[in-house]
């Protein structure tokens, strides 16, 4: 999706969005969606999209700063848990 006034083309992969400009990729998005991107609108400075359309009621929307590439919504990873390893554990009394 071309953004001209803000200089910029905008490729998504099912994941991530990435900016494009003369000089080569102006920024990558965190993780926005699990399995599938559509770009929405542009706005003033910013880009408006939905992550996992086909989640129906699921579906999540996101927005992306054009100039930096922060974004707000979309898909949210987890946090991670803690790793079992040899001796992190108790034995039953």
């Amino acid at each position: 999706m071309p953004a001209p006034k803000d200089g910029v083309l905008l490729i998504a992969t099912p994941q991530r969005v990435t900016a494009i400009d003369a000089g080569g990729t102006r920024w990558r998005t965190r993780r926005l969606a699990i399995d599938g991107i559509v770009l929405d609108r542009i706005e003033p400075g910013r880009m408006v999209g939905t992550a996992d359309p086909g989640d129906g009621p699921n579906a999540r929307s996101f927005s992306v700063d054009l100039l930096s590439g922060d974004a707000e919504g979309g898909y949210v990873e987890p946090a991670p848990e803690r790793a079992a390893r040899p001796g992190n554990f108790r034995r039953p009394c």
